[in-house]
């Protein structure tokens, strides 16, 4: 990437790219906080992240020194990661609301010198520290002895900004960002990627600019501890108002936020598309020139209901990527989408995509065959600190095997199916949820389904749907049974039974949270 900057140097680095855009941008807004109405110019993020990156030095931390941020979508939120960019300090984001024991697992891989926490954890951060013996300084948003304002308020020695420099260092050796990746597997597990990895990925992620070259507003709603919370703070800003909540996202929040400020483009996950378009607020989702949508599979009904309500010239973008491939590694847009549900397309020449059978370890080359996706490339993560666990994703070769579950059309197009530790085993049959789910989406008293299993001596697994109701609809466990039973083959019988929720579990990126979901059914009410 090319940077323009005074001090040209062999290793440019993204707190090249971000201290660049930020100068030339001056004094247009680059961010608001929809819950206060707060606004922040460029200028200002910039000369705070610059300032920051100053005391990090008084601090004596150097790059390479890890940093933990865990903290809402406020203003202050993203300042220490753009200060962390432009000391060449590692970034792991958390979930804001972890506490103590949860705290342990991911202070224990990333070992931070320098901690950001809300006001309301320092004591489960202070905690944890002392009981594992860490070496950290902890620092809160907000008011306090211990607070950023506080920080940059105690070095009054710092040297004129005009004179600040860039951190240079090797940017295929430090990293940038430790991103904690429990998702549905287990254990938290932390992928290490560095300023290479992520510089490749910046087009993937942007949102272009308006055709009238006007800054318009663009809605992130992913917190620092998800990858994609990572590139909306960094690539937001270049063309676009960054608009987020400090408080916590709902459905009636969303539709205001989009309602007030129109932004031109987002993030959205299948699992907040459903209620947005279903909700008794009017959502007007023709602001949008372009939605991009990820974390998890959407059905074709769903997108179908999307586009309607979107302009007709507004593009979809489905993508597909994991932390490990550091982004996007297939891609499709919508009308190729609306053909075949979840279609995703190869995106980039520089990644080698194979299928094989979980049960032979052998490549699928016939069409429509599932099996699970493998994918080579140029931007190869690791986890952080744990060799064996980045041995035991990678094959010989140096394939990924991501545990997701595809097939390959005629076409040459992929097909996202499921992850593969989600299939379900009645008797001696697999069962994939989302097969079950597009049948009982049908109906039109449901809103929202996931389906999961209850485990059965002798069957294995019996299978369990989850269901929302549409308002206004009463359907029974029976009218859901039924529906399943004309459609699909005793296998996938809900056998289980059903359960009536008035919403699905989510994880703080908004994918349904199928691990809890799993755990729920087994002392819920099934019918």
């Amino acid at each position: 990437m090319t940077v323009a900057w005074k001090k040209r140097c062999d290793n440019n680095h993204l707190g090249h790219f971000f201290v660049d855009y930020m100068r030339k941008n001056g004094n247009a807004i680059c961010q608001i906080d929809a819950a206060t109405g707060e606004e922040e110019s460029c200028a200002s993020v910039l000369s705070r992240s610059i300032r920051l990156a100053q005391c990090f030095g008084k601090l004596g931390l150097v790059p390479g020194d890890t940093m933990v941020i865990g903290g809402r979508n406020h203003l202050d939120v993203h300042i220490p990661f753009y200060a962390g960019m432009i000391s060449g300090l590692p970034v792991s984001g958390i979930d804001p609301a972890l506490k103590s024991n949860e705290l342990k697992c991911y202070f224990n891989i990333v070992k931070p010198k320098i901690a950001f926490c809300e006001n309301a954890m320092y004591e489960e951060y202070k905690h944890t520290i002392q009981e594992e013996g860490h070496n950290t300084k902890i620092v809160t948003f907000g008011a306090g002895d211990n607070s950023l304002d506080k920080l940059m308020e105690t070095y009054q020695d710092l040297q004129p900004q005009e004179e600040f420099q860039v951190a240079i260092f090797n940017t295929d050796e430090v990293y940038c960002w430790l991103a904690s990746t429990s998702g549905s597997t287990g254990r938290p597990k932390v992928v290490a990627l560095t300023h290479s990895h992520l510089l490749q990925m910046l087009d993937f992620f942007r949102i272009p600019p308006a055709k009238n070259g006007l800054r318009r507003t663009a809605l992130n709603l992913s917190t620092l501890h998800w990858l994609s919370g990572l590139f909306n703070a960094l690539l937001m800003p270049i063309h676009h108002i960054k608009v987020q909540t400090s408080t916590p996202v709902t459905t009636e929040l969303v539709i205001d936020i989009i309602n007030k400020y129109k932004p031109a483009g987002t993030l959205f996950t299948p699992t907040l598309i459903a209620p947005v378009l279903h909700h008794e607020n009017h959502c007007d989702l023709t602001c949008f020139d372009i939605l991009k949508i990820g974390g998890s599979k959407i059905h074709s009904e769903l997108l179908s209901s999307l586009k309607a309500r979107l302009r007709e010239d507004t593009v979809i973008y489905l993508a597909y990527g994991q932390t490990e491939i550091g982004g996007l590694s297939l891609e499709s847009f919508s009308e190729e989408s609306l053909t075949v549900a979840n279609v995703i397309g190869t995106n980039e020449p520089k990644f080698e995509i194979k299928i094989v059978s979980p049960e032979t370890g052998k490549e699928i080359l016939e069409p429509n065959v599932t099996g699970e996706l493998h994918v080579r490339g140029p931007r190869m993560a690791c986890y952080y600190n744990d060799p064996k666990e980045t041995e035991s994703v990678f094959t010989e070769d140096g394939f990924l095997k991501t545990g997701d579950l595809f097939y390959k059309t005629e076409h040459g197009r992929y097909v996202f199916v499921e992850r593969l530790k989600m299939l379900l085993k009645y008797k001696n049959y697999q069962v994939i949820p989302p097969e079950v789910e597009k049948v009982i989406l049908t109906h039109p008293g449901v809103a929202d389904v996931c389906v999961t299993g209850v485990p059965h001596p002798d069957d294995g697994e019996h299978i369990v749907a989850c269901v929302v109701r549409r308002p206004g609809y009463h359907i029974s466990a029976g009218d859901i049974k039924e529906l399943v039973a004309k459609h699909l083959s005793p296998s996938k019988h809900l056998h289980g039974g059903v359960v009536f929720l008035d919403t699905l579990p989510t994880t703080a990126s908004g994918k349904v949270a199928r691990l809890q979901v799993k755990k729920l059914v087994l002392s819920a009410n099934r019918e």
